[in-house]
């Protein structure tokens, strides 16, 4: 248990050295939490520590914004979106499924966009006549979503401030016919266990479109 601990700590500091981006705060918090982590297996005392830390750090982390170059694109974002864009850039997450790939002229839902990061990966991928319907509900994850889209110049993505469910006027179905899609190529979603109830309001979708 101890080295699968360890190992983790040897991994997070990797990521933080490949990413780059302010290196030393976010190096200090993953020692200090998984070192507290690890501790709390020892002294059960610990365990609200741990808790209170990771709670204060991540309020923390939503107030810092800044404005940061990952490659060819341009970044509004805070330090708790890091390792998001790491997974996407670096360890190159959506590459391990082919069918999960935008490809050329594909109209894509990003339910959950966060910052953009699946957006800006997928606007390359479908090219000026396909679009990323990008949904966000959170309104200051959702500002820089459309900062980092207008930054970027995305003529292809369009952001959307709203939570998606199984209710007529938030569901996918409801999107499509507003927005007067021809089609439905790809469904990402990753919206905090809601996953059900946006699929029940995407039936008419899916049966249409088949994405």
């Amino acid at each position: 248990m101890i080295k699968m601990k360890i190992g983790r700590i040897v991994n997070n500091v990797k990521e933080i050295v490949l990413t780059s981006l302010w290196s030393r705060k976010s190096l200090l918090y993953l020692i200090t939490k998984d070192a507290l982590k690890i501790l709390s297996f020892f002294d059960r005392r610990l365990i609200r520590k741990y808790k209170y830390f990771l709670e204060k750090y991540f309020q923390e982390d939503k107030k810092v914004v800044k404005r940061k170059r990952f490659g060819k694109f341009i970044f509004w974002l805070r330090k708790g979106d890091l390792l998001l864009l790491k997974e996407v850039f670096l360890d190159k997450d959506y590459f391990l499924l082919e069918s999960f790939l935008p490809e050329l002229n594909n109209i894509v839902f990003d339910l959950g966009a966060g910052v953009g990061d699946y957006a800006l990966f997928s606007s390359i991928r479908i090219g000026k006549r396909g679009k990323v319907i990008s949904v966000e509900a959170d309104l200051q994850t959702f500002e820089l979503l459309k900062k980092n889209v207008k930054e970027n110049n995305l003529k292809n993505v369009i952001p959307l401030n709203m939570f998606v469910s199984s209710e007529r006027e938030h569901s996918i179905d409801f999107i499509v016919e507003k927005l007067r899609l021809r089609k439905v190529d790809l469904i990402k979603m990753d919206i905090e266990g809601e996953e059900y109830n946006a699929l029940k309001g995407a039936i008419k979708t899916i049966r249409k479109f088949k994405p």
